[in-house]
């Protein structure tokens, strides 16, 4: 019972393997090898083949050489018979020579002790037509070359010698190329294995962080990023970049809705007794009165929603920007004509120190709305008698706009606080606002690729320096 589990189990664990990434890596890098070291021993095959038919033969025909010059010598059968006794005697001769008469009959032929069976007659079959001709003859289990040319006088000369030591020696090669490329095949096998899981190693962590954010719903788990800089490292890489654009997205929308949940209750709380007032009374004047209140409050949270909505999309990354050059000096100076108005009813002078033809990179829209938003709040919360300075730069690679006043100060307990949504400190409840604009000025500036910082001392104002690309 237990053992048909375990097999059962090891089938199941085998049919995964089959369909896994590294399991057909693995496999064509194996059958590569085979191909490869099958191209390689054709090769070498051949070569060695071909180099040892060569050595072979070139021996034969060097022996052939010294039995004609005998020959030639006298043109006596004599004298050649007698070089092969001596041979004989020394035991050198491992050839088949063969002498025949012009027509290709047999005078008289040597032929070693292993190779006694072959029929020399058959060899008058076979003339010789060029200089040197191969002959080939099978003798049993050997096989003999054979090497024929005519003599001077046309008689037919022929030297043959056994491949045995060729076929012995590429047997040998054959033998020892198998048992090296079999342990290396299951080495290469092992390798290409071992290979292939550290290799896909990222791309299961990978998986695996995938799972589990499907079941659980959390981002908070991040695939650890190769040293390694290659395809796979750049995949892992964008995923956690991925994961935390989209933790962004989600804290994002989180906190919009706890701040929305948290300032809403009490405008809508307002609404709801402004209605349950105009309820209770049977007069005309208050219903219209109490209508228009309800609008007014409408509008204050219509206007929060949309501010809150533009601080959620510049945090995430998600707001549309048109970037491009635009002429600083006639923004500046339309925005502060634009507050001029207000600002002469406190006697509070406005002055512009930008050069003209300064040119900025930014969307005219939100740019607009970052300097409103400071403008707004440096003439609200400077006393009468005031001044309020816009003054801009370029410096290196970025656009410097600094807004200076002579209003009332941040303590330096409440500046890092500042850029908190719906944040408002003491001194500043006392005028009409949402406690959205620096929260939106940060966002958009953020979004810009900028930055922005405050410097402030209280009673003798205050200092924002915003930071933006040239490019």
């Amino acid at each position: 019972m237990t053992e048909n589990r375990f097999l059962q189990n090891l089938k199941v664990h085998l049919g995964r393997l089959r369909h896994t990434l590294g399991y057909r890596l693995t496999l064509w890098y194996g059958l590569a090898f085979v191909l490869g070291m099958a191209i390689l021993f054709f090769f070498s095959y051949l070569l060695l083949t071909s180099s040892i038919q060569q050595s072979d033969q070139e021996k034969i025909l060097l022996q052939l050489d010294v039995y004609r010059a005998e020959y030639e010598k006298s043109h006596s059968v004599t004298d050649l018979i007698r070089l092969l006794n001596r041979e004989q005697e020394e035991r050198q001769n491992l050839f088949l020579i063969r002498f025949a008469d012009p027509v290709n009959r047999t005078i008289f032929a040597r032929v070693p002790p292993q190779w006694r069976r072959v029929p020399v007659t058959l060899l008058e079959n076979y003339p010789p037509r060029t200089e040197p001709e191969w002959l080939t003859v099978s003798a049993g289990e050997d096989q003999l070359e054979i090497a024929s040319v005519r003599l001077s006088d046309f008689c037919v000369l022929q030297v043959g010698a056994g491949t045995a030591g060729r076929l012995n020696t590429l047997a040998t090669f054959r033998r020892v190329f198998w048992l090296t490329t079999i342990p290396m095949f299951a080495f290469a096998m092992l390798g290409g294995f071992f290979v292939a899981s550290r290799a896909l190693r990222p791309l299961r962590e990978l998986v695996e962080a995938v799972r589990t954010i499907i079941t659980t719903g959390k981002t908070d788990k991040r695939v650890p990023v190769s040293p390694v800089e290659d395809e796979i490292g750049e995949l892992v890489l964008d995923f956690n970049q991925m994961l935390d654009r989209i933790d962004g997205l989600l804290k994002g929308m989180r906190d919009s809705l706890d701040n929305v949940a948290h300032d809403l209750r009490t405008p809508m709380t307002r609404l709801r007794g402004m209605a349950e007032m105009a309820l209770q009374s049977n007069n005309p004047t208050d219903h219209r009165e109490a209508l228009a209140d309800a609008l007014e409050e409408s509008e204050h949270m219509l206007s929060m929603l949309r501010t809150l909505m533009d601080i959620s999309e510049a945090e995430t990354g998600t707001m549309k920007l048109s970037v491009q050059p635009l002429n600083l000096a006639e923004l500046v100076a339309e925005i502060a004509e634009l507050y001029q108005f207000v600002a002469e009813e406190k006697s509070i002078a406005i002055t512009t120190e930008i050069p003209e033809g300064l040119m900025a990179a930014a969307d005219r829209n939100r740019l607009r709305q970052v300097l409103a938003n400071l403008l707004d709040n440096a003439v609200k919360y400077t006393p009468e008698g005031g001044k309020v300075t816009l003054s801009a730069h370029n410096q290196g690679d970025s656009t410097i706009i600094t807004l200076r006043d002579s209003g009332i100060g941040i303590a330096p307990e409440e500046i890092p606080r500042i850029w908190e949504r719906l944040y408002r400190s003491d001194a500043s409840r006392s005028e009409r606002g949402l406690g959205l604009g620096l929260s939106l000025v940060k966002a958009v500036v953020k979004a810009h690729q900028g930055d922005i910082s405050v410097t402030s001392e209280p009673g003798k104002g205050s200092t924002f320096v915003v930071s933006l690309p040239l490019k």
